[in-house]
């Protein structure tokens, strides 16, 4: 992050690799520095916490991942989660509306009811480019990704499966210590 805050300005100017360029226009001394600080601690809260699962089929990934997701937005957490397949599979069906629009060359195709909006991206990602786009869609303070593959996501290995690069526990049934853990990895972040 790149901060420009000229003593003779009353602007300031915050380019963030990440977020893109942020102006501030401030009133005075004090609240340039006070802005400063402030504008910092935005940048850092903006960051989720991000946490890989990993596993055979059946191991309960899956329900161990919705457990956490409950419990963490009943205490008023903002959750967002992944599932990645290591299969050819879509979540569109053939002869459908969506399914048409993709079959005639649309890249992106976007499907929303009176309940809900889903975003078909017809294009494979990695784990990386998923969590940034999540970041345009709000804040979030966690980001759990079952399926986790990428080296530079901390993950947790859930039965026998060959552990994988940045795995740091094999759960151990210990519900309540994983989600403490998840809470302090998260109040790290602002």
């Amino acid at each position: 992050m790149i901060i420009i805050a000229a003593e003779d300005t009353d602007i300031i100017e915050i380019q963030s690799p990440r977020y893109g360029l942020f102006i501030f226009k401030v009133i005075s001394k004090w609240c340039k520095q006070k802005c400063l600080f402030l504008v910092y601690g935005l940048m850092i809260v903006m960051k989720p916490f991000v946490l890989g699962f990993y596993g055979e089929s059946d191991t309960g990934k899956t329900t161990l991942i919705v457990d956490i997701i409950s419990r963490l937005t009943k205490e008023g957490y903002k959750v967002s989660s992944v599932k990645i397949s290591n299969k050819k599979i879509s979540i569109d069906s053939k002869g459908k509306d969506t399914w048409k629009h993709t079959s005639a060359g649309s890249n992106l195709v976007v499907f929303s009811t009176d309940i809900e909006t889903d975003f078909i991206l017809n294009q494979k990602m990695d784990s990386i480019e998923i969590v940034d786009g999540i970041n345009h869609f709000g804040r979030y303070d966690v980001i759990l990704i079952e399926g986790a593959n990428d080296e530079s996501i901390p993950k947790i290995r859930i039965g026998k499966i060959k552990e994988r690069k940045n795995t740091f526990l094999n759960y151990d049934g210990d519900f309540e210590k994983l989600i403490e853990y998840i809470k302090k990895e998260i109040s790290r972040r602002y």
